[in-house]
């Protein structure tokens, strides 16, 4: 007698529908996963302008600004926006001339622009730039607490700087 090998197609449409069910639950947590990273990579992406203008600051000897950009700083000339701006991106210049403004003899170091349908609602405390100055000091305090839209759960992220240009980053809503 002949041995069959293989499934019947009964075995594999209970396969597949136990398949379907397991994806089908799992996705709303794969959402949450992807919303956290996004928090996670956007708290990264400022830090990495606050750090980058801090150390600029030191090494170079002058101002240096992290800027809230008053519109998609790409392909344009970025003007500092208002401390509610934060979501078009932000840039990095070297700040020699009025402090927080973008004037002639100011040197744009780097711009990080917001990817659409990523962009998170930021609420700062403080103004709408960050001065660090030669010695790497912030001279005051800013708080900036980054939420994630269309997120469940606490995927909220708070990056302080402290008057010492000290950076922080947690994770929660700011104190």
């Amino acid at each position: 007698m002949l041995r069959q090998h293989g499934l019947t197609l009964v075995e594999l449409m209970v396969t597949l529908a136990v398949a379907i069910i397991v994806v089908s639950a799992g996705l709303p947590l794969f959402n949450g996963v992807v919303a956290n990273n996004r928090a996670s990579a956007n708290a990264n992406t400022l830090v990495r302008a606050l750090n980058l203008a801090r150390s600029e600051a030191v090494g170079r000897g002058v101002n240096v600004t992290v800027c809230a950009a008053s519109t998609n700083p790409v392909g344009a000339t970025p003007a500092c926006g208002s401390a509610t701006q934060w979501t078009n991106g932000w840039f990095v210049f070297v700040d020699s001339g009025t402090v927080g403004s973008v004037d002639g003899s100011d040197v744009r170091l780097r711009i990080f622009d917001m990817p659409s349908g990523n962009k998170p609602t930021v609420s700062v405390t403080g103004t709408a730039y960050v001065t660090f100055n030669f010695m790497g000091s912030g001279g005051s305090q800013w708080t900036f607490q980054l939420d994630q839209p269309g997120a469940s759960g606490n995927v909220t992220r708070c990056v302080t700087v402290a008057q010492s240009g000290q950076i922080r980053t947690d994770r929660g809503v700011c104190p």
